[in-house]
C-alpha cells in the first residue's frame, strides 16, 4: 500500500567527467656529484606541476607515463598546458627503485631516476625536469624549475668530472 503523494523524481545528468578523490604532486631532487671523490658537490629541488599530458595519459593509455626524465636549461613559470621544457637539452630512460604505498595515510609513492655521466651533456646548464611518456620533447607529463634551499630559482652546470643524479618521486594521495 502507498500512502502520501508520489513525486517523479529528476533524471540527473550524466557528466563526461569523473572526479577522482586523488591528489598527485611530483618532486625532483638533483645531486651533483664529483666523479673522483663521490662527495656531493651540490643538492638541488624541484617542485613541479602536473602538466596536462599526464591526466590525458593515464585516461587512454596503459602503459606507463613515466618512462623518461627530461632536462632543458630554460626560464620561465610552468604551467599546466605545458607539452615540453622551455628550452629541451635532452633525456634519459628511468630506472624504477619501486614503489611504497601507505595506507594508514592515504600515500602512495614511486620512485624515478636518472644519471648523467660525467662524459655527457659536458658544458651544459640544467634549470629544468620533467617526467615524459616518451623521448620526445613534446611528451611532458611534469614540469619543474631547479630551486635552491631557498625557493630560488639556480641553475647546474655539467662538468666533465660531475656525475648528476636526478631522483622523481611521484605521490598519490587517496581516501
Amino acid at each position: 500500500m502507498l500512502r502520501g503523494k508520489k513525486f517523479k523524481l529528476r533524471e540527473q545528468k550524466k557528466s563526461s567527467t569523473t572526479v577522482l578523490p586523488i591528489d598527485i604532486h611530483n618532486k625532483f631532487e638533483i645531486e651533483v656529484i664529483d666523479a673522483k671523490t663521490g662527495e656531493i658537490k651540490q643538492s638541488v629541488k624541484g617542485f613541479n606541476t602536473i602538466c596536462d599530458n599526464l591526466w590525458k595519459y593515464l585516461s587512454f593509455d596503459k602503459t606507463s607515463y613515466a618512462n623518461y626524465i627530461h632536462f632543458g636549461d630554460g626560464s620561465g613559470n610552468p604551467a599546466p598546458d605545458d607539452t615540453s621544457l622551455f628550452s629541451f637539452i635532452g633525456y634519459k630512460s628511468v630506472n624504477s627503485s619501486g614503489y611504497n604505498i601507505d595506507y594508514e595515510n592515504g600515500i602512495f609513492s614511486q620512485q624515478y631516476s636518472i644519471q648523467i655521466q660525467e662524459n655527457e651533456q659536458v658544458g651544459k646548464y640544467i634549470t629544468e625536469v620533467g617526467i615524459g611518456y616518451s623521448s620526445s620533447s613534446d611528451t611532458l607529463c611534469t614540469h619543474a624549475m631547479l630551486q635552491d634551499m631557498n625557493g630560488n630559482p639556480i641553475s647546474i652546470q655539467k662538468t666533465e668530472t660531475d656525475i648528476i643524479n636526478i631522483y622523481s618521486t611521484v605521490y598519490v594521495h587517496f581516501n
